[in-house]
């Protein structure tokens, strides 16, 4: 599935999902972020770059980006931008922010390439595309549920808060 991955349009830039995160996830998210870690994520992870794109949930995850590629035509909601990071992805946590109420926004950079950009850069441009996420009024339709759901959920975590490649099997 990796190399018919690798053969659709590539997409780079910033694209979010949802999450409803557990305390103990977030706690595992600022403590990755305090130490600048890098998460795998085993599986493929779908997202969108349609910020208009309201989830369920007090998370959004913000994904910065340059090995994407765009799935859109394979999509099961054809009209909806759907983009796939490949599996494996390493996944720096960059911040965890707190937007309204008790939402926050966990801030990722994909580092399985040469960036384009500084880390400083990648956080400015999570912060301005999820700060101008938030102030942006939702679109008046929205995917089916179904949609929405697989494009939601933790990376690079599981349910407990251990990061996957430290997740070992039971004895």
């Amino acid at each position: 599935m990796q190399a018919a991955l690798a053969a659709m349009p590539s997409w780079n830039g910033i694209v979010f999902r949802g999450a409803s995160l557990s305390a103990v996830q977030l706690d595992a998210y600022r403590a990755a972020a305090s130490q600048l870690a890098t998460l795998v994520e085993p599986g493929f992870v779908s997202a969108t770059p349609d910020p208009a794109i309201r989830f369920e949930g007090n998370a959004v995850i913000a994904v910065w980006t340059e090995s994407a590629r765009d799935i859109t035509a394979l999509s099961t909601a054809s009209e909806w931008q759907e983009v796939m990071l490949p599996a494996r992805s390493p996944l720096a946590v960059l911040a965890v922010d707190a937007m309204d109420g008790t939402n926050v926004a966990v801030l990722l950079a994909d580092v399985s390439g040469e960036p384009s950009l500084a880390p400083d850069a990648v956080l400015a441009a999570l912060r301005r595309a999820v700060g101008a996420r938030s102030a942006a009024a939702a679109s008046d339709t929205q995917p089916p549920a179904s949609w929405r759901e697989r494009l939601s959920g933790a990376v690079g975590i599981d349910e407990s808060g251990r990061r996957f490649a430290d997740a070992r099997p039971p004895a």
